[in-house]
């Protein structure tokens, strides 16, 4: 059996969908995270100078959305089929893609320019990744993205979320009710459900 070590910020960000994907399949993994004081010491001893990073048995492997793929096929979150692949797939760089215009506004140290960003999240980005986002539940019907079951769509939309929330708040997702509903499956699962409970709370 692989021992994995996960290193990332101690926030949520790109390493939250992997550490769910850990979280749901009950496999044991090591979460180290980084302080942001210590990040510049660190990033020239990493392969391409980002994180997170994933150790398998020692073996060091990058980019957060080619590891989460890679766990969700191991642990059978994928999607059962190649055309359910497929849709897990279009999912999770949606919500990467989402995931990447709210991160803009939280690192942005001009006050005017990060209120004028957060009002386009509010009134134009997050509307828009939302609707496409309740299109996919309208489309499977079964309150999940893929299947009738969670998947590593369903994390990834339940994580880029949570960052809409805490920037917007619950209003975030008022015209969303397939959304809400996917959101209550998700956080109804018992694994997530206590890892949520004992997660720390970050903007990102």
């Amino acid at each position: 059996m692989p021992t994995y070590k996960l290193t990332y910020f101690d926030i949520r960000g790109r390493g939250e969908l992997i550490r769910m994907l850990f979280v749901l399949s009950g496999k044991e993994y090591e979460d180290k995270r980084v302080q942001f004081a210590d990040w510049p010491k660190l990033k020239p001893t990493l392969p391409g100078g980002s994180l997170p990073i994933l150790e398998i048995d020692g073996k060091v492997y990058t980019q957060s959305l080619a590891i989460a793929q890679y766990l969700a096929k191991e642990f059978k979150l994928s999607g059962k089929t190649s055309l359910e692949c497929l849709r897990v797939d279009e999912v999770v760089h949606t919500a990467e893609d989402m995931l990447q215009a709210m991160a803009k506004s939280m690192f942005e140290k001009d006050e005017t320019k990060k209120k004028e960003m957060i009002e386009k999240l509010a009134k134009e980005d997050v509307p828009r990744f939302t609707k496409i986002f309740e299109s996919f539940l309208t489309e499977n019907k079964t309150g999940f993205f893929v299947g009738n079951s969670i998947s590593a769509a369903d994390l990834a939309v339940y994580n880029v979320l949570e960052s809409a929330i805490t920037k917007l708040g619950e209003a975030a997702l008022k015209d969303s009710p397939k959304l809400l509903e996917n959101r209550k499956k998700v956080a109804a699962d018992s694994k997530i459900c206590n890892y949520l409970k004992k997660r720390k709370q970050t903007d990102m």
